[in-house]
């Protein structure tokens, strides 16, 4: 969205491609969490932006190698994202098992006894929703500390506030095998059971980087931006937008 509003205020006859049924992508789980509503309003801005000026917006519309050389562009931008990185362990008898998007966006609903793997800004803020719930949670962090990936000042307010929920955090601890009675984990060379009716798979986002691959070598020029390059924060996502769109 961002680089369509910047090509276009740059003179571009612009049209947007968007596989769902509505512009956004991951920001309309980012702005799921009680104290990341204000997110909302970067999603109507980016919005309003691309209708004053005109961008023609085309939803439901997935793109595919064949379809975006069909479209004769003189340049393409490929801006698809993320996607959950996928977790290889053994067993999942008894046990609902969902990624955190699929708990971000309301697609399924948690037990009573939540276990979440992967400590970072995901996992925990997903952790701080559900124990406010009132679901008993646990957090297995395969590294020594959770929250790396969260600024300082941020990550201490965010470590205190799930302590004082009562959230187990368990660091240098490995998810081995979900069983129907938990997840399965490897601590210092012990084997560990934590109970657990469903299983919140929160280890990170990868790029989906397929149309890059695909368009690679075709002779058309295409620029790759945000996380379908390498998955970061918002405002990162963003400036590699608007540096992009200035360059076109």
């Amino acid at each position: 969205m961002e680089a369509a509003r910047v090509a276009a205020l740059r003179g571009h006859k612009v049209r947007l491609w968007e596989k769902s049924d509505r512009l956004g992508g991951l920001l309309h789980y980012a702005r799921v969490p009680s104290d990341k509503w204000e997110i909302g309003y970067l999603l109507d801005y980016l919005t309003g932006q691309l209708k004053d000026l005109g961008v023609e917006v085309i939803l439901n519309k997935e793109a595919d190698g064949e379809s975006i050389i069909a479209e004769g562009a003189d340049v393409v931008i490929l801006a698809t994202g993320s996607i959950p990185c996928s977790l290889s362990m053994q067993g999942t008898s008894g046990v609902e098992i969902m990624t955190a998007l699929d708990m971000l966006g309301g697609r399924k609903s948690a037990g009573e006894k939540v276990v979440v793997i992967g400590g970072g800004t995901i996992g925990c803020e997903i952790s701080s929703m559900l124990v406010t719930e009132g679901k008993k949670v646990t957090i297995l962090e395969m590294l020594e500390k959770a929250g790396r990936d969260i600024g300082p000042t941020e990550r201490f307010i965010i470590m205190s506030s799930l302590k004082q929920q009562g959230v187990a955090i368990e660091t240098a601890t490995r998810a081995m095998e979900i069983t129907g009675a938990g997840v399965v984990a490897e601590k210092n060379g012990n084997t560990r059971i934590f109970e657990a009716d469903t299983v919140i798979v929160a280890t990170g986002m990868q790029p989906d980087n397929g149309l890059s691959l695909r368009l690679a070598g075709t002779g058309l020029e295409f620029y790759a931006i945000g996380d379908c390059v390498e998955p970061k924060r918002i405002g990162e996502a963003i400036k590699s937008a608007y540096r992009t769109a200035l360059k076109i």
